[in-house]
């Protein structure tokens, strides 16, 4: 269960809260709290979309990028979800993401 994150450099938490506390919302970023507060009792894959969905705000957010409203929730809805399928179906590729790699301008250069 995640209860930290890093996110553009700045910590932040995560906290899991009753529904009472969060409305019709799934999940919440709170940008200046550096918090993102997820729906507690969500099935596993409905929690990791939710907390990446969050994850997205949060990193608009610390690079100033944020457009709020409609626009950004189609867009971090669609990527969010998709991104988890994408995840889900490859797992070589989510571990590969997740390895440490040489720099791309390191690497040597093969020849065809």
């Amino acid at each position: 269960m995640v209860t930290s994150l890093r996110i553009a450099g700045r910590p932040y938490v995560v906290w899991r809260r009753k529904a009472k506390a969060m409305g019709d919302a799934a999940g919440l970023h709170w940008g200046a709290k550096s918090r993102i507060d997820i729906l507690a009792g969500q099935t596993p894959v409905e929690e990791a979309d939710t907390l990446l969905h969050e994850v997205m705000h949060a990193i608009l957010y610390c690079q100033g990028r944020e457009y709020g409203g409609e626009v950004e929730e189609t867009y971090v809805r669609a990527l969010a979800t998709g991104l988890i399928g994408v995840l889900q179906d490859n797992p070589e590729f989510a571990s590969w993401l997740s390895s440490t790699h040489t720099p791309p301008c390191s690497l040597p250069k093969t020849t065809p």
